[in-house]
């Protein structure tokens, strides 16, 4: 544990309502390391972005543990939760909302160095403009409003915001996703940019399989709630073994595509969150299946290095 910067141990969430329990994460285990980009992908619904919401303390687990630089940080209330609070911050996934139309931009990048620092008028103006340097925005920007700014623009002042007290870990729940795609490079090719000059820790969760591996160190495929398969990015395309890894890749554009080939789809149902899984949480929907992934649950194992797989044929 003593390498990874943040460590979430058997981490599970359950929702409740009308007497029903919703199981959005079941026994999730996460590490990064200082300086490295972990990408999550799956369907909407598998977890993703409950995942973060518990790594950055926005809601508590249900069960299991988190570890900043090794240090049980789980149960932690008031001013020590504030404070740990500061070493995670998040990008969110729409920045048409995410910011006061009354507020303008220099207010909203002040806000949390107000929380957390003393600082005259003076200081602040400065740290905001440095700010505004550092994802490269117009100084001048700082008296507009957000809702003025194109969605790249407030994206870039989303990104000014989250680091602003220096946080070690920047986290991405779908921050490109409401772009266009030429925006969507410029501001992978900033987080790039910003990891280099301060070792930055990157958690980026998308829908898009393609634009996470091109960003990321290390994968993470999720399905209803668990981790069904890890690697690094850079095996992606060759060392994928779990049946629905394989099939989400085998979705990634390619020029070597054969476009006169039938599209793969995945048939069968899938399982309710709101009832007990029996066995593995895919096989309603895997055409490998056999009676074993109908009863047992596969744990996430080893293969190699950096390679983990949760399949029974595998």
């Amino acid at each position: 544990m003593s390498n990874y910067i943040l460590v979430g141990k058997n981490l599970s969430k359950n929702y409740y309502d009308t007497g029903q329990t919703l199981k959005a994460l079941r026994g999730v285990d996460f590490y990064i390391e200082r300086g490295e980009t972990v990408g999550i992908v799956g369907e909407s619904g598998c977890g993703k972005s409950t995942l973060l919401k518990l790594l950055t303390r926005i809601e508590e687990p249900t069960d299991g543990e988190i570890y900043f630089k090794g240090e049980n940080v789980t149960n932690l209330k008031g001013k020590e939760l504030k404070q740990s609070k500061k070493n995670i911050q998040m990008v969110f996934q729409d920045p048409s909302t995410a910011f006061s139309p009354r507020m303008k931009v220099k207010d909203c990048i002040a806000e949390p160095l107000k929380n957390f620092y003393k600082l005259n008028k003076m200081e602040l103006s400065q740290k905001v403009n440095e700010l505004l340097r550092l994802v490269q925005l117009p100084e001048d920007y700082a008296n507009r409003y957000a809702h003025a700014m194109s969605g790249g623009q407030r994206q870039r002042l989303g990104i000014a915001r989250a680091l602003s007290i220096q946080p070690q870990i920047l986290v991405c729940d779908e921050a490109t996703s409401a772009l266009d795609v030429s925006i969507q490079q410029d501001i992978i090719e900033l987080l790039v940019s910003l990891q280099k000059k301060s070792d930055l820790s990157i958690i980026f969760v998308c829908h898009d399989i393609a634009l996470v591996s091109s960003l990321s160190h290390r994968i993470m495929i999720m399905y209803l709630g668990a981790v069904v398969e890890e690697m690094y990015s850079k095996d992606l395309n060759t060392n994928a073994m779990h049946p629905y890894a394989k099939l989400l890749i085998s979705s990634i554009f390619s020029q070597s595509m054969d476009f006169g080939a039938p599209i793969k789809t995945l048939e069968g149902d899938i399982p309710s969150p709101l009832s007990e899984i029996a066995g593995c949480a895919f096989n309603t929907r895997c055409s490998e299946c056999t009676d074993i992934c109908k009863e047992i649950t596969p744990e996430l194992r080893v293969i190699e290095e950096g390679h983990r797989v949760a399949c029974h044929m595998v």
